[in-house]
């Protein structure tokens, strides 16, 4: 895992710049995470970056990249909009908290989560992070979260599920318990709102 993440975050975000440069591309979209906080619970775009037990390999290699993009922009000119988006959920998804509850709600199994039930995380819809990416074609040099900015608690959502569900399952969980949040400032001043909360 930790060398895949390494391999597609960051060496191909290496190879997509060499070849902007080359093709003379004046300017990049790149993708990264929330996970690049030192602190992930209130965090905003001036808050410290590290590697922490919550970002792991992947948050890792994303930053890595980053650093990249801003590298090319100065030594080769490229424009450059860094996003950040949250906790995705949405249509086709096959793994995240939600989804692993709804699914073992459906079968009548029981949860098998990775994080602490009692985590908090921002959750935030795949078509309003797609309108932030649209939107940034008219941005330059700019990084910015893609989040709602209010985080839900996993034990909310169980609760939610049980009662549309009429039942109760057990749950378990292979992981710690976090508390992600993100502000979103930045990007409600350029404009961006969410249609799906």
């Amino acid at each position: 895992r930790r060398s895949s993440d390494l391999k597609i975050n960051t060496l191909g975000t290496l190879h997509v710049l060499d070849a902007a440069v080359k093709a003379e591309i004046p300017k990049i979209i790149y993708a990264s995470t929330v996970l690049v906080y030192r602190d992930p619970y209130g965090a905003g775009e001036d808050d410290p970056l590290d590697s922490t037990q919550v970002s792991g390999p992947y948050g890792v290699s994303k930053l890595a990249g980053e650093f990249y993009v801003k590298q090319y922009h100065y030594t080769h000119g490229i424009d450059y909009v860094i996003l950040r988006p949250s906790g995705l959920y949405g249509p086709h998804m096959y793994k995240n908290p939600i989804i692993d509850m709804i699914s073992a709600f459906l079968k009548n199994e029981p949860i098998e989560l990775f994080h602490h039930i009692e985590s908090e995380f921002d959750f935030i819809y795949i078509e309003d992070v797609v309108t932030a990416f649209s939107m940034s074609v008219d941005w330059s040099c700019r990084t910015l979260n893609v989040s709602h900015g209010k985080s839900i608690k996993l034990t909310d959502v169980y609760e939610t599920l049980a009662r549309l569900f009429n039942k109760e399952l057990p749950v378990t969980h292979s992981g710690t318990k976090v508390k992600l949040c993100f502000k979103n400032d930045r990007l409600r001043k350029l404009g961006w709102r969410e249609n799906n909360s």
